[in-house]
């Protein structure tokens, strides 16, 4: 299993962040193809505001998934927010090893 990571910071307006996030942005993560499972909560007590994570079978599952015409637009989107909201993303990928 390979899991993408999504760090935003705290953005300048977190309710037209959260909404925006919450009733369009997850809307599009919805429709990456392969995707197996995916979760979003807000951070307490960090640089970071929001995490999300979305898991896919595969690293090659990941990657189609992300150049696909629905991950182009999570793309345009997460890029939507940063401009829009004055916060900015850092991705990481990882490869799951462990789970209980």
């Amino acid at each position: 299993m390979h899991r993408l990571i999504a760090l935003w910071s705290h953005p300048e307006d977190p309710e037209g962040f959260e909404r925006h996030y919450n009733n369009t942005h997850m809307e599009l993560v919805s429709k990456l193809p392969g995707l197996v499972a995916a979760s979003s909560a807000k951070i307490a007590n960090s640089d970071h505001y929001r995490l999300a994570t979305l898991d896919f079978e595969s690293m090659e599952a990941l990657g189609g998934a992300m150049s696909s015409e629905s991950g182009k637009a999570v793309a345009q989107d997460s890029s939507e927010l940063e401009k829009k909201y004055g916060t900015k993303l850092t991705i990481l990928t990882a490869e799951l090893d462990h789970s209980i």
